[in-house]
């Protein structure tokens, strides 16, 4: 164990008991593994029950530390009293001060010896809930902290100071815990400050939170903060919003720290309508040097976000909107960046007809387009897109949505995808067949006569042979497609999907030599020994099939996969 990155490489693959059981071989091996035994502490998480005892042990070692530096500093606070009392007169009462005062020296203490490992520990209300419990199952704890004047954020003040080397790579805070002042302050002082990832709030739990208090807590972010995450209600009154314009005049240098690292922003709490508007002032001024950017419920700060973008955001290129069910909230967002959107990821809500403008008008820069539960935007406009697009590299658009006559719309209507001229009855050329990498659409509309519960009739005898033919031809324009999915887990079994058989024309898409991943999930296909057998020979890099089912109609291709190509994951 000479080599530290081998034992870094061994010991990560070590569960607790692996280590604890190593650290007690021999004193050489204590003093190797018990730091790694420290160094991960995040297990203790409360809502686990099977982290409760290790919790409540470890709570214990902390009141343990911090009853035992109480002790010494009152005693030393003794003995300067003692010393302003009475002055040494003699050779033998010097000596006997000398002794107590070697008899008030610091004791050990395990928290400290153990602390200088610690690198993760569990979020602020997960400390917060393993120190009160501790408190409330002794009357006679809770009295003595009581008479400390000391709370549980005062046992987190005494762990977090001891952690020289505390590395946080994701800290949640719930909104709740920020109305306590003492542990605001606590965790504004310590992991805030070494945090990558901070996320504020919790989902579908919008408390309530002061828009200063906030303030507080990401004044006191490093430089390196990546990631930040706000998911709670940020109100203020109007004697906050006076007293935080007093504060902005004032504080000059908080102003002047820009997070440079920080690369991605959520916004995903409600806003209160008036909003704190110089809180998000402060904030945009930060945040020059954001390129993703995620929000929901904007209508509030809808102005305040699109003049922060244009005014100090000038490499935002990725763009999530979620639930933004609002024509003016959509438009003016997509309206707003400077060198056009390389990213835009569509959540919920709708996009209006009027809309589909704007997107095109980033068809340019456009390189991943994601449309989950999207209505309002059609295939014609999903066609359009595509063959606009030349350096689209993702286009998903899986999730079934239902439309406002209530009839659930599965997927991409296969005449829509195949996109052939009036006139010629060839197909027209799409400027993404060399770009794309991932494709993720759920092709419906073919006429199966094969499936009974098929409700798309054939028009003439052959008719879904011929379109499932002009779909793969379309597919098989991809040249560089590494992910195709063409099913998906979230609907029910779909029936006018492709066949996926070598007698629909599976071999149109032999080029496909890039392919890695392929998903036929809930999809009515024909799969058998004899597809999967060219899938391997024709797709070399193929490695995980979605959707074969071990006990349904792909009994034999899912055998044969097993029998001659392990390497092939299904899933």
């Amino acid at each position: 164990m000479d080599i530290p990155e081998l034992d870094e490489m061994i010991f990560k693959r070590l569960s607790l008991h692996d280590l604890s059981q190593c650290a007690r071989v021999s004193k050489e091996w204590h003093h190797i593994f018990v730091p790694y035994l420290w160094r991960d502490l995040s297990c203790l998480d409360y809502v686990k029950s099977a982290s409760f005892p290790r919790g409540r042990a470890f709570a214990n070692l902390v009141l343990e530390d911090y009853l035992l530096e109480q002790q010494y500093q009152d005693s030393q606070e003794e003995d300067s009293q003692e010393e302003e009392e009475d002055t040494p007169q003699n050779e033998q009462q010097q000596q006997q001060q000398q002794h107590t005062q070697s008899s008030t020296t610091l004791p050990p203490r395990r928290l400290a010896n153990y602390c200088q490992w610690i690198q993760e520990l569990p979020h602020a209300e997960c400390l917060h809930m393993h120190f009160a419990a501790l408190c409330s199952s002794s009357p006679r704890i809770q009295h003595v902290l009581d008479q400390l004047a000391q709370t549980e954020a005062g046992l987190m003040h005494q762990l977090y100071k001891q952690c020289p080397n505390l590395q946080i790579d994701y800290w949640n805070i719930h909104p709740i815990f920020l109305k306590k002042e003492d542990v605001l302050k606590v965790v504004a002082e310590y992991p805030v400050p070494r945090t990558r990832h901070l996320h504020i709030g919790t989902q579908h739990y919008h408390t309530e939170i002061p828009a200063w208090r906030i303030k507080h807590l990401l004044s006191h972010c490093s430089s390196a903060l990546e990631k930040l995450t706000l998911e709670t209600r940020i109100t203020c009154s109007e004697e906050e919003e006076q007293e935080e314009e007093q504060e902005e005049t004032e504080d000059h240098q908080a102003e002047a720290r820009p997070w440079t690292q920080l690369k991605r922003l959520h916004l995903l709490g409600p806003c209160d309508d008036p909003y704190p508007k110089t809180f998000w002032e402060w904030l945009w001024k930060r945040c020059g040097a954001i390129e993703q950017l995620k929000v929901q419920y904007i209508a509030a700060i809808r102005s305040s976000l699109v003049e922060g973008i244009a005014a100090h955001m000038p490499h935002l290129t990725k763009i999530h909107l979620k639930e933004c069910s609002s024509r003016e909230d959509t438009e003016a967002i997509l309206a707003t960046t400077r060198q056009g959107w390389k990213e835009m990821i569509m959540e919920g809500g709708s996009i209006f007809p009027q809309l589909t403008t704007h997107l095109m008008k980033h068809s340019i820069t456009l390189e991943r387009l994601v449309l989950d539960r999207v209505l309002g935007i059609t295939d014609k406009d999903k066609a359009q897109l595509l063959a606009c697009c030349p350096h689209l590299r993702d286009f998903t658009d899986l999730y079934a949505v239902r439309t406002s006559s209530g009839r659930l719309k599965q997927g991409f209507d296969a005449q829509c995808f195949i996109d052939q001229g009036h006139d010629s009855g060839a197909l027209k050329s799409w400027m993404c067949e060399v770009s794309l990498r991932v494709l993720k659409i759920r092709i419906c509309g073919i006429p199966r006569p094969d499936v009974n519960e098929d409700l798309v009739n054939e028009v003439y005898l052959g008719h879904g042979r011929v379109m499932q033919n002009r779909v793969y031809d379309r597919l098989a324009r991809f040249t560089n497609l590494e992910t195709l999915w063409l099913g998906g887990n979230d609907l029910s079994q779909a029936c006018g999907c492709l066949e996926m058989s070598l007698e629909s024309g599976l071999d149109r898409i032999a080029g496909l030599k890039e392919l890695k991943e392929l998903n036929v999930s809930c999809m009515r296909t024909r799969i058998g020994e004899e597809e999967v057998k060219w899938m391997v020979e024709q797709w070399p890099k193929l490695s995980v099939i979605y959707g074969l089912l071990e006990k349904s109609r792909d009994k034999k291709a899912v055998e044969w996969l097993h029998q001659h190509h392990h390497r092939i994951l299904l899933k």
